[in-house]
């Protein structure tokens, strides 16, 4: 008898492991699923996040070219006030101009010559410096600052800083 006992109790021993394999079978495969639906997700949200990132940076360029739209019809408005000898509304313009692009050498190249031919002569040269600052990708604009700029510390007797920057200009000429 204990033969057979010993023999039944390893057959139910037998089919208990058996079911607990398939048992562990059938976890392993929920959780290989569990897992892969997790890195879908994932891939899902990074794929949504770039596509966000993309649409906010068109956003944002449109916004910047809108910008720059809304200064260059200001600095616009600025010349035709200028040129009918209103010199503080356009002055007024270009400054407001700069609110929308504070990079425009234009913009700061128009307030130069404006406070200049104003008699303020420290305001235009703060501005003739800003031009320089943001004129190097623009030579011939860069080159007319310069020669303005050297006018002004002419006329103010300031000699040895005009003969430096004209130096500048005939360096930048020569490489050319």
């Amino acid at each position: 008898m204990l033969g057979v006992a010993s023999v039944v109790q390893t057959a139910t021993l037998a089919y208990g492991l058996y079911k607990v394999h398939d048992e562990l079978k059938s976890i392993h495969q929920e959780i290989s699923w569990f897992g892969q639906t997790l890195v879908q997700l994932g891939l899902e949200q990074r794929i949504q996040a770039e596509r966000q990132t993309e649409v906010s940076k068109e956003i944002l360029k449109a916004l910047h070219e809108s910008r720059r739209i809304e200064a260059r019809q200001l600095i616009e408005q600025g010349e035709r006030n200028a040129q009918a000898g209103f010199l503080e509304d356009a002055v007024d313009r270009f400054t407001k101009s700069l609110e929308y692009d504070n990079t425009d050498p234009i913009a700061w190249g128009n307030i130069a010559l404006l406070h200049v031919k104003q008699g303020r002569v420290d305001d235009g040269e703060a501005a003739y410096k800003r031009v320089l600052a943001f004129a190097s990708a623009q030579p011939i604009l860069e080159a007319e600052a310069i020669r303005s700029y050297a006018r002004l510390l002419g006329a103010s007797e300031r000699w040895s800083e005009a003969s430096t920057l004209l130096s500048t200009l005939g360096a930048r000429l020569a490489g050319c």
